[in-house]
């Protein structure tokens, strides 16, 4: 989102600003030789997907809005067609962990999981399309997680970031979610503090944009360009010797041990 925030003052709009602590030691090309391709899909994964592990059957927590960040659009699965495979192979594509089922016709994706884990016998639902069961119940949420994608502490992720390089942005965003926390408070923006809340729920791919935003995914959007010099001319609110991002760019981040084995890409 674009702000106009008289906070952004015009001292940080300098011709000269300080690369991220990465940049010399990695670069994209350390990261290609490691990780291949960072590009994802955001569409439903077509190679073969290795089935999701069931973690158990969720009732929405409190004041949650949703069980997952991203409910994927009865238009993409319709009701009818809603079966596991189907699901998996879209948060595959997303780049993210846990896959969850509602009602037998809902499927929603993401890492950051909103409930409280209940009865079993409160998903007795079957998937319309396969008849696959534990596929949610009327209210509760059947649950499963990508095996593929490793469980690593928080504190040691939050430091194994690489700075990818600076990208174009626009309003479809090429990192899905922006983080609350981090962005609750602005002035007080760091590389560090983005990368620390991106690794606290388990996103391979920060990203910080327009001195004070930060946003976290799964993977970087397909065919995400890369910015020229001079695009990323922003420094961090919290951090005035680090860069973070411009006005519709983003300095991009990416911690290999957060990603799947089996990555869509």
């Amino acid at each position: 989102m674009k702000f106009s925030s008289a906070t952004i003052a015009a001292a940080f709009f300098v011709s000269v600003i300080a690369l991220p602590p990465d940049t010399k030691i990695y670069g994209a090309s350390g990261l290609s030789k490691r990780a291949g391709e960072l590009y994802g899909n955001w569409a439903s994964c077509t190679k073969k997907v290795t089935d999701f592990k069931s973690v158990g059957c969720y009732t929405l927590s409190t004041a949650a809005a949703a069980i997952l960040e991203y409910a994927v659009p009865t238009t993409v699965i319709p009701s009818s067609q809603m079966a596991k495979k189907k699901c998996y192979a879209w948060c595959k594509g997303l780049g993210l962990k846990y896959a969850a089922f509602l009602g037998g016709n809902k499927c929603y994706c993401g890492n950051m999981l909103q409930g409280t884990k209940g009865d079993s016998s409160q998903c007795n639902m079957k998937c319309n399309a396969d008849g696959a069961s534990d596929c949610g119940g009327s209210a509760s949420y059947s649950v499963y997680t990508d095996p593929t994608i490793p469980t690593v502490d928080p504190q040691t992720a939050a430091t194994g970031y690489w700075y990818v390089g600076c990208y174009l942005d626009d309003s479809s965003r090429i990192v899905q979610f922006p983080n609350a926390v981090a962005n609750a408070a602005p002035t007080t923006m760091t590389i560090q503090g983005c990368t620390a809340q991106c690794a606290k729920y388990g996103y391979p791919v920060a990203g910080l944009q327009y001195a004070q935003q930060c946003f976290c995914g799964g993977t970087l959007r397909p065919g995400a360009r890369k910015g020229g010099v001079g695009i990323c001319n922003m420094l961090c609110l919290g951090d005035k010797t680090s860069g973070c991002g411009g006005n519709w760019a983003g300095d991009i981040y990416y911690n290999p041990d957060l990603d799947s084995t089996e990555p869509c890409r």
